[in-house]
């Protein structure tokens, strides 16, 4: 069999415990494992392993507009929803 263009990345305990750990040294409380190959990639798939007591910044992509999905696998987290001028609803 040839080498795929999208080579399989297995998310595992072991992986989610060493990127823990990044997170955890990280002034940010937090990194990123990527699972596509480049930024120019049409879609971005990520994960994003954040410790208690890292924040991101309410933002949106519209210039290309764009859609993110955030789908927790342990842990919590407070979700503020914002109208387009950035008030709380």
């Amino acid at each position: 069999m040839g080498k795929s263009a999208h080579p399989l990345k297995l998310l595992d305990s072991t992986l989610v415990s060493g990127l823990c750990e990044t997170a955890s040294a990280s002034p940010r409380r937090r990194t990123v494992f990527n699972f596509h190959e480049s930024t120019s990639d049409p879609v971005q798939r990520f994960l994003n392993v954040m410790q208690p007591g890292t924040y991101v910044r309410p933002h949106r992509h519209d210039d290309p507009v764009k859609w993110e999905m955030t789908v927790i696998l342990s842990g919590k987290l407070v979700v503020l929803v914002t109208d387009g001028d950035g008030r709380v609803i």
